[in-house]
């Protein structure tokens, strides 16, 4: 048996490690300490401006990005953990794109996680990609680094799906489609004019788009949604409906003078503090301050410190420097779903040129007498949802502020008249024995395109029936004098269809020349309750049977559009003959027989309480749209303002031979003078020639008067351009036949 020393042996293969074992601990340190150490904590404000150079041809803040006060408390709000959502009402060209595209650059590139941008159709995403994302390449250079180049026999990146090679992905989306929200994951989901159509749920949808698009951040564990939109009409918009849900954060600003913190609101003239406006001889705005509601001393925006002022580290050398470094958001209510906030984003608080309060005050000017142009300065300006609908229950009391004793059948200012007819099958009787009738108000607008009322037809007797329609022929050719001795003609006319005649209220519009403009209208059927981007329809309609044209209206935006006319008081209401009130005692509580509520997901005119859609409120929608049907056809009276002034219609009513501006007199309106017996007694009046078609020259001569030139857009027309004026005028008065 051999004997082993196993003493030996093991000190023979004994092996020194020390050595490589230090030269291991040194390395695997320096990778510890140097390679596998995460980034410095970098915050989204300091990246921004470190990795991002606006250049002069995008905007007028080129050079390394600096945020305003509103977008550095919006990062502060995105990346609070409690925050799962943003939703946002804004003013326009507040820089809401730019700041939403630069923090997409820092969350792809430093954060490398994905971001999808959903807009309201993928026509708007492929703008949004063109106009922001594409240059975002340029200006951001670390990202455009990262884009992912394709290997060879790969596709390269399309518009909408963009991927990193640090794993990020860039989703570009239309929300029309339910399918824009399925099939992927993301992280950062953000939507862009929320308030748009494209995002409300079709019929058959999977409900809330909003809700979908959260969705896709399911797999993660604190995904952000971000809901962004200049508003719409309260009660109608997206973005304020989940917005009232939110915890409602306001900007609060610092005063330079006394420090004190506040909400800047617009304000009333008689409050005493807000925006007040200083104007000229001519009623131009030439300043604009804030009136410190703490400490009353006039806040200017470009007023300068003595020394500069110091706010978290920026120096301030004006007032409006000063708000913006003391720019904080605070919230306003308790939010009712967790994780939900709300910023709401005035334009005065934006640093753009356009947004000068100087700029501002004068576009409130020459908005707030329109109700429409008032709304969308309220949408695009104060950035919250217009509300005119919330006094529907003013009463007929409420509505004596508008009678006025006219000095002539028609007012000074009147630029144009129409009129609206409603047509109604039975209004008495029963199904055996029908009392048809029309009912007609002829509605004058002036530049403004307030209502002066001129007067309320019945004309009875079914349409088709000659002698019935030869009144309501004869009313519509009728002209109505001004004190000054013009006469004026209707140049439009909407007819309701009406239940039963719809046939021969088609057959009855088409008698007419086309430049009478006679419409048939119907109002749109609309399930949903919503309204139309335009009360008047973009195409015309054709009955299948007849081939006779007629125009879908939406009437419900009529009615919101006429009850915000009849909202406005003192010098810029409504205005209805004292006469009319004779002829028909309950007029004013009829005209407020409807009130507007919500029935389901959307709003419709309802009778109010033991009440029905009465004529009177009908006639003046279908007036309106009138009005619209003319603008929509003809150039020349878009601008109600512009028509003024070459038709030298003056601003202000007043007596052509006195210039006295208030008329104390006898009302000597349309239904004044009839009661006088001189004037036209439609009962009498013979039925008009029968319509004969037009020769083929004397259409296309219709046809050139139609397209005549624009009138150029100014307010009044110079002494020196009298000629030119002089010419403009005739283009009006010969191009709608009867109109002037």
């Amino acid at each position: 048996m051999l004997n082993v020393d196993h003493g030996d042996i093991a000190g023979s293969l004994l092996v020194d490690f020390s050595e490589g074992l230090a030269a291991l601990r040194m390395g695997v340190g320096e990778l510890r300490d140097d390679a596998l150490q995460p980034r410095p904590w970098m915050d989204p404000e300091t990246w921004m401006h470190e990795h991002i150079d606006l250049p002069k041809s995008k905007t007028e803040r080129s050079g390394k990005l600096v945020l305003t006060g509103y977008q550095r408390e919006f990062l502060r709000l995105y990346f609070d953990p409690e925050t799962s959502e943003i939703d946002g009402t804004k003013g326009i060209r507040v820089g809401m794109s730019l700041l939403l595209s630069t923090l997409a650059a820092y969350i792809l590139d430093y954060l490398g996680e994905s971001v999808t941008i959903a807009q309201p159709t993928e026509e708007d995403a492929k703008q949004f990609y063109k106009e922001r994302i594409e240059p975002l390449f340029t200006i951001c250079p670390s990202l455009g680094a990262k884009r992912r180049q394709p290997a060879r026999g790969e596709s390269q990146d399309t518009w909408n799906l963009i991927e990193f090679t640090n794993g990020a992905v860039l989703r570009l989306v239309g929300a029309a489609s339910d399918d824009s929200f399925r099939r992927y994951g993301s992280k950062h989901n953000w939507g862009d004019e929320y308030s748009a159509n494209a995002w409300r749920p079709k019929a058959g949808s999977q409900g809330s788009k909003a809700d979908l698009f959260m969705g896709r951040g399911g797999e993660y564990a604190r995904p952000k949604l971000v809901l962004i939109s200049s508003p719409t009409v309260k009660g109608e918009c997206l973005t304020t409906e989940r917005y009232d849900k939110s915890d409602k954060q306001e900007p609060w600003n610092a005063c330079p003078h006394c420090r004190e913190m506040q909400v800047f609101e617009w304000g009333e003239k008689d409050t005493p503090y807000g925006f007040k406006l200083q104007r000229d001889a001519h009623g131009f705005v030439t300043e604009v301050h804030y009136e410190c509601r703490h400490c009353h001393e006039p806040i200017r925006e470009h007023d300068r410190f003595e020394e500069p002022v110091t706010v978290n580290g920026r120096e301030c050398f004006t007032h409006k420097e000063y708000l913006d470094a003391t720019t904080q958001y605070r919230p306003s209510a308790t939010w009712k779903v967790p994780g939900r906030r709300g910023m709401y984003v005035p334009q005065w608080l934006s640093p753009n040129g356009q947004a000068a309060w100087k700029l501002l005050g004068q576009s409130f000017l020459n908005n707030h007498k329109d109700p429409e142009e008032r709304k969308t300065w309220v949408n695009n300006v104060m950035g919250v949802a217009f509300d005119d609908m919330t006094t529907t229950a003013m009463d007929a009391s409420d509505g004596s502020r508008w009678v006025k004793d006219y000095p002539a059948e028609v007012p000074d200012d009147v630029v144009v008249l129409t009129m609206g007819v409603d047509t109604q099958t039975n209004k008495e009787g029963n199904h055996l024995e029908e009392l048809a009738s029309r009912e007609a108000t002829v509605v004058g607008f002036n530049r403004f395109g307030q209502k002066r009322v001129i007067g309320h037809w019945i004309v009875e007797g079914a349409p088709g029936d000659p002698a019935s329609d030869a009144r309501l022929r004869a009313l519509i050719n009728r002209k109505f004098k001004k004190r000054d001795g013009k006469e004026l003609g209707i140049l439009a006319t909407a007819i309701d269809l009406g239940g039963h005649y719809a046939d021969e209220v088609r057959a009855f519009c088409a008698s007419f020349l086309k430049n009478r403009n006679v419409w048939a209208v119907k109002g749109r059927n609309n399930a949903k309750g919503t309204r139309s981007a335009t009360a008047w329809p973009r195409k015309v309609s054709k009955s299948s049977k007849s081939g006779a044209h007629f125009y879908v209206i939406d009437s419900q935006l009529c009615r919101d559009a006429v009850f915000r006319y009849m909202q406005m008081r003192g010098d810029n209401a409504m205005w209805v003959p004292s006469s009319i009130l004779a002829a028909y005692p309950r007029y004013l509580d009829k005209l407020l027989c409807e009130e507007r509520r919500k029935v389901k997901a959307g709003w419709y005119w309802q009778p109010r309480k033991g009440q029905r859609a009465e004529e009177f409120w009908m006639c003046l929608a279908y007036a309106y749209a009138a009005l619209k049907g003319l603008q929509a056809s003809y150039s020349a009276w878009r601008d109600l303002n512009v028509a003024a002034g070459y038709l030298e219609i003056p601003m202000t009513p007043h007596d052509p031979v006195t210039g006295e501006i208030d008329y104390d007199g006898p009302d000597l309106s349309a239904h004044a003078i009839e009661r006088m017996g001189s004037g036209i007694e439609m009962a009498a009046v013979a039925a008009t020639p029968p319509f004969t078609k037009p020769s083929k020259k004397a259409s296309a001569q219709a046809e050139e008067r139609k397209a005549a030139p624009i009138p150029a857009q100014v307010a009044q027309p110079p002494k020196q351009a009298a000629p030119k004026a002089k010419k403009v005028l005739k283009q009006f008065k010969s191009s709608w036949g009867r109109g002037w």
